[in-house]
């Protein structure tokens, strides 16, 4: 029966604390809001800036487009300022320390990246806001991040590139809103490295290296050594066959990622892959029948079947899309 008091009466001492806690909240967010503009600068003289602290916390370079030049990042963005009608006695308002605010209902600097290349523009993700007792507010959105750089590969391998975030006020000049760095501007303690920067001395540098000590060595061997002659035939060849692969498996990955929205197929390719080549392998396709005397028709009419086929499609998307747009109007009408 005692025991069954003492839980009671902590169970009791838990609501009533929660209560109290949760009036003392309720309490300050509505003295907090009251009477206050989102769209009002927070300083007390409107002459004087609004000074923000900003710090970038890199987490990863994600990719790096050297052909268009952009560069993909994963960044926090760690924002800091004070705010003088945000704050309050902390003994009034039992002992609360901070509160959490959205990202839309108070003052936000409209601080943005401008050499960014995204179609959003603002990729950053809307997160609170936490605001403490003495009116500073810190806010930290994270985002993925694509940036215009200029990107020289001449010395690649051995290249380094140099990437600037360009951050600022979108309508606010210098004497309205002060961007300062923080006092660590670019934090990368949460760096992940990322694993491509290494390959190149395997892929690239490696090779050369030991296609040059191939070379030397056989000038260590004796000019009247007979073998001197067979290694130099033995490495031409296994540099030939090594370079064929090459060209070979580049050129293979480059039909492999052609796509009808960028490449289309000749037709001379069409007819040696769909017509003359099946013919040589004696492959049999339904419905058709291949042989040397029948190719040069066959060929010509399945390219005007195909173009036809693909004029008849064209017109009939064309005509699908009048008599939407053709009903769209008419449910407007009505």
């Amino acid at each position: 029966m005692r025991s069954l008091v003492v839980c009671c009466s902590l169970l009791l001492a838990i609501c009533i604390r929660c209560t109290v806690a949760s009036y003392h909240e309720r309490r300050l967010y509505e003295d907090l809001m009251r009477d206050y503009n989102n769209l009002e600068r927070p300083v007390a003289n409107h002459s004087k800036p609004v000074t923000v602290y900003l710090k970038v916390s890199l987490q990863q370079i994600i990719d790096v487009d050297e052909k268009n030049q952009i560069v993909y990042v994963n960044a926090w963005l760690d924002y800091i300022w004070y705010d003088y009608k945000l704050s309050w006695d902390m003994s009034e308002y039992g002992n609360i320390t901070d509160v959490r605010f959205p990202a839309g209902r108070i003052w936000k600097p409209d601080v943005l990246l401008y050499n960014s290349v995204d179609a959003n523009f603002d990729s950053t993700y809307q997160t609170n806001m936490v605001v403490y007792s003495d009116g500073k507010v810190h806010w930290v959105p994270p985002g993925i991040f694509k940036i215009s750089c200029k990107i020289n590969i001449e010395w690649f391998p051995f290249d380094e590139q140099q990437c600037k975030f360009k951050f600022g006020s979108w309508t606010y000049d210098g004497y309205k809103l002060d961007l300062q760095p923080a006092e660590k501007g670019i934090d990368v303690s949460e760096y992940l490295p990322n694993g491509e920067w290494a390959l190149p001395w395997f892929n690239l540098i490696m090779p050369c290296i030991l296609t040059t000590l191939m070379t030397l060595l056989g000038f260590t061997l004796p000019p009247d050594a007979g073998e001197k002659i067979t290694l130099r035939i033995f490495f031409s060849c296994c540099m030939i066959v090594v370079t064929a692969s090459t060209v070979f498996t580049v050129y293979v990955l480059n039909l492999h990622y052609r796509t009808p929205e960028t490449h289309e197929m000749s037709a001379t390719m069409r007819s040696i892959l769909l017509y003359w080549l099946p013919w040589l392998l004696r492959m049999k396709r339904p419905g058709v029948k291949l042989t040397y005397a029948s190719l040069p028709s066959l060929f010509n009419s399945k390219l005007k079947s195909h173009s036809e086929s693909l004029i008849r499609n064209i017109k009939e998307n064309e005509s699908s899309t009048s008599r939407s747009v053709l009903s769209l109007q008419l449910l407007n009408s009505i």
